[in-house]
Formats: C-alpha cells, structure tokens, sequence
C-alpha cells in the first residue's frame, strides 16, 4: 500500500491538453493518497 504518489508532469497546455489530458491530473483529482507532481 502506497502512502503518498509522486508522478512527473509535462504540464501540456491548450488544445493539446484538451486532446491528449492529462494523467497527473486525473490521478490528482481521483486518488485517494496524497499526490505530489513535478514539472519536467
């Protein structure tokens, strides 16, 4: 069981975030843990 999630983002913005999303995003929004996200 993880305690905390850390996941990397790409932080697509515009169009390419409206057809692509975003799976940092939708796991931040749904988890149940802490999530932590960093910009590459």
């Amino acid at each position: 069981n993880a305690d905390a999630l850390v996941v990397l983002t790409n932080a697509r913005k515009g169009l390419n975030h409206l057809i692509k999303g975003s799976i940092s995003e939708n796991l931040a929004n749904h988890s149940r843990r802490p999530v932590m996200t960093f910009k590459l």
